[in-house]
């Protein structure tokens, strides 16, 4: 179980570095200059960052094992 746990910490460890380095690609030119003003892709990579990150400690901090948009998780125990 352990082992399970942290084996999905790693691969989504590996996947936050892993995708803004490839949706960063297409920002590039194969000489390495950038495409577009500097602080427009830093913007962009930052606020993807954000999002898998917080993506990917919901889907790891045990809140019923689901992310739910518009509603609490676990909504059973909630109001009584």
């Amino acid at each position: 179980m352990v082992a399970a746990k942290y084996g999905k910490l790693v691969s989504l460890g590996l996947l936050t570095w892993l995708l803004p380095f490839l949706i960063s690609a297409p920002l590039y030119s194969p000489e390495g200059e950038p495409l577009y003003d500097i602080f427009m892709i830093k913007s962009i990579l930052i606020v993807f960052s954000a999002a898998l990150g917080t993506i990917s400690s919901w889907s790891t901090s045990g809140a019923c094992g689901t992310i739910s948009f518009g509603k609490a998780p676990c909504s059973a125990g909630y109001g009584s």
